[in-house]
């Protein structure tokens, strides 16, 4: 009998005698020096009167399973320590660079209301256009080190499909009259009830909207809505602005 299972064996020998069926898994090492992972199992055999007579000891090899299992456990623990460096990183780099780049935008915007020459003033120009773009590389880069945060603030209820969509469509309608847009959405044939984050998807959606409203110098933008055939709701946002075809 292996040294591993003599300390608890009379113990669990007793238990099945009452007629406990026993299961457990044990670590014990072999000659090689490997460890080998075991499942055993005591099983009573009882006579036409319900005693015991027998006990049956089955003991059968777990070692790959056991590996399998340590190193799935294993792996999400570095997954879970890599994702918090991930977002602690991306929050810290996104603070530490807006800080000297409001310093920067200040200056640009002192520049511009000094009396410098044309050429000057275009080079001032361009490099705040180079500004904005880092500011938004900067807010997204933060929003990505807030995704944990609202996969675990999501609160997924049942929601009527059409009317979270006609709110975020109505929000941006002054935007398109503003720039004499054609601004149209088509929502399904009847309401539907779906599963969503509520605040989520409305930002989501509304997002988009804006941006392809924000784009659009001229024609139109769409708002299409359908039920697909594996019965979800399809929301496509289309616009003749500049981007993606």
């Amino acid at each position: 009998m292996p040294e591993v299972f003599q300390e608890t064996f009379l113990k669990e020998f007793a238990k099945v005698l009452k007629g406990q069926e026993v299961r457990k898994e044990v670590e014990r090492p072999l000659w090689e020096g490997t460890m080998e992972w075991i499942d055993v199992r005591y099983h009573p055999v009882k006579d036409s009167n319900g005693e015991v007579i027998q006990v049956l000891l089955n003991m059968s090899s777990i070692t790959e399973r056991k590996k399998a299992e340590i190193a799935i456990v294993e792996s999400e623990s570095r997954a879970q320590a890599l994702g918090k460096l991930k977002s602690d990183l991306l929050s810290n780099i996104s603070h530490e660079l807006k800080t000297p780049l409001a310093g920067i935008v200040g200056v640009s915007d002192l520049l511009l209301q000094k009396d410098i020459s044309e050429e000057a003033k275009q080079l001032v120009l361009l490099q705040k256009q180079s500004e904005k773009r880092l500011l938004a590389l900067i807010d997204t880069l933060m929003s990505l080190g807030d995704l944990d945060a609202l996969r675990a603030s999501m609160v997924i209820e049942s929601k009527n499909f059409n009317d979270l969509v006609s709110r975020s469509y109505k929000t941006y309608s002054y935007m398109a009259r503003a720039k004499k847009l054609d601004f149209s959405v088509v929502l399904l044939a009847q309401d539907e009830i779906v599963a969503v984050d509520e605040n989520m998807f409305v930002a989501a959606i509304s997002s988009i909207i804006h941006n392809a409203l924000k784009f659009t110098t001229r024609g139109e933008v769409a708002v299409r809505c359908k039920l697909t055939d594996n019965d979800q709701v399809q929301v496509k946002v289309i616009d003749t602005g500049i981007g993606i075809s």
